[in-house]
């Protein structure tokens, strides 16, 4: 499922300025088409799950 900035945000249960942070600064994996963002589902939560991995926290503490 290809999602929006707004859609990450909302799937993600931020503001969508902390999604641009994300691009930024995380390497949130997306890519442009034209002068939006597009995202992948899968590829959010593979993201979501490494952070968390990372941090020390466990995966099952996260819930999309």
């Amino acid at each position: 499922m290809m999602m929006t900035i707004r859609d990450v945000a909302d799937y993600l249960n931020v503001h969508p300025s902390t999604v641009y942070r994300a691009i930024r600064n995380d390497n949130l994996p997306g890519f442009k088409i034209r002068r939006g963002w597009r995202f992948y589902r899968r590829d959010i939560d593979s993201w979501c799950a490494e952070r968390l991995w990372t941090t020390g926290r466990k995966q099952e503490e996260w819930k999309p």
